[in-house]
């Protein structure tokens, strides 16, 4: 799995700013970050590559030590990653309108 691609399939550097991502961590098929405050309450996104070559999203609450699973969403194709993420944090990852 290529982090980076995935990275800029979500938005790349404009994703990071609008959304606070940050503290990537990077495992053999998944990639989990840190994000900024938003009305879901959702604090961390880990995406996992599956071997149909689909993204697994898990929008985690971590605190207090504590992880609980807000929302999972499996089967996501790579032109889908930017839709569910806004779903599921209600933060934007673009600043131009998409139809």
């Amino acid at each position: 799995m290529n982090h980076q691609t995935l990275i800029q399939q979500l938005g790349g550097r404009q994703f990071a700013l609008l959304t606070g991502a940050k503290d990537f961590v990077a495992g053999e098929d998944r990639l989990t970050m840190r994000i900024g405050r938003n009305p879901k309450r959702v604090s961390h996104v880990r995406i996992t590559l599956d071997p149909s070559d689909t993204y697994r999203m898990e929008f985690l609450n971590v605190r207090a030590g504590e992880c609980r699973t807000v929302a999972e969403v499996p089967g996501v194709y790579h032109d889908q990653l930017k839709d569910v993420f806004e779903a599921h944090t209600g933060l934007f990852v673009t600043l131009s309108p998409r139809h």
